[in-house]
Parts: C-alpha cells; sequence; structure tokens
C-alpha cells in the first residue's frame, strides 16, 4: 500500500498495473482506492492521477465511510439468510454447521435448523450461493410465466463489473 496526501488527507492506495487495461483508471469500493494502469504507463502516473481526480476520490471515500456506518454489521457468529437473522453453529456430530435462528425464542426451538457442510473455508458460501441459485430460480420461472416468457438458463456468479443481461427473448 502507498500513500498520498489530497486535501490535507492522507490516502492509501494500491497500484495494480494491467495487461488489458488501455489507460490508466481509479477503482474505489469497500478494499479501498485501486490505481489501476496500462502495462506501458510508469508507475509515477499513479500520484498524478490521483491528484488530478483529488475532489472525485475524496468524496467518494466519504460516501463509502457514510454508506459503511449506515448498513447494520450482524454480530460475530451470525449472519442474514431469508431475512433473518441466524446464528452458525457446529453441529452434534461435527461434520455440518447448523443455521438456526439468532432470536431463540419458541418459535425457533421448533424450527428446523439449515445444516451446511463443514467442508472447507468456502464451503459456506458455496452453500449460501446454491441457496440463492434456487430461489432466484423460482423467481425467475414465476416472472416468466407471468410475461408469457421462457427464460432458457439463469446463472449466479460473483462479478464485479456487469451485474445483469438479457435478451429481448
Amino acid at each position: 500500500m502507498e500513500e498520498i496526501i489530497l486535501a490535507g488527507r492522507t490516502v492509501r492506495y494500491r497500484v495494480r498495473v494491467s495487461a488489458r487495461a488501455r489507460r490508466a483508471g481509479l477503482r474505489i469500493g469497500a478494499e479501498g482506492v485501486e490505481v489501476v494502469l496500462p502495462r506501458r504507463a510508469a508507475a509515477v502516473s499513479a500520484g498524478a492521477l490521483l491528484r488530478q481526480h483529488a475532489d472525485w476520490v475524496l468524496r467518494t471515500l466519504d460516501r463509502h465511510e457514510r454508506q459503511a456506518q449506515a448498513r447494520p454489521r450482524p454480530p460475530p457468529g451470525t449472519l442474514l439468510f431469508e431475512g433473518r437473522l441466524m446464528r452458525l453453529e457446529p453441529a452434534p456430530l461435527g461434520t455440518h454447521w447448523m443455521l438456526r435462528p439468532a432470536d431463540g425464542g419458541a418459535d425457533a426451538a421448533k424450527e428446523p435448523a439449515h445444516y451446511v457442510p463443514s467442508d472447507g473455508a468456502h464451503s459456506l458460501l458455496r452453500w449460501l450461493c446454491a441457496q440463492a441459485a434456487e430461489r432466484l430460480n423460482e423467481r425467475v420461472a414465476a416472472r416468466g410465466k407471468e410475461m408469457g416468457l421462457l427464460p432458457r438458463r439463469v446463472s449466479l456468479r460473483n462479478q464485479r463489473a456487469r451485474w445483469a443481461s438479457c435478451s429481448g427473448r
């Protein structure tokens, strides 16, 4: 990570050289500030680019900070699933995780737990993506039926730039 001072404020950024980039660009997200440079650009130009767009960089950083503060974070060991706060705990035999309502009320004890494989670091993410894909397919099929359309395929991916697309059909 490198640092630069913009309008009296220290901004940390990282430089990424891309073979695909045709011109220099700035990205600001949850990970922070990233300067993307084409392979032929000099690394010195990262600072110049940040200084040139200092107002936009600072404004965008402030907006991200405000959004992060406003966004409620679930307590450790919990996550939001189907609009409810759920607690993740080891299953009795230790081969799976159990996802149970975190509120712990009388109705929560009667509700069956969701069992999630615990075969690695990404097993929870894979399981959640599979659940999301299942629900997305159901909703797309219902909307397609209402519209008189039959979607051929629905896919769920971890996109960064292109969030959705569809054909005229």
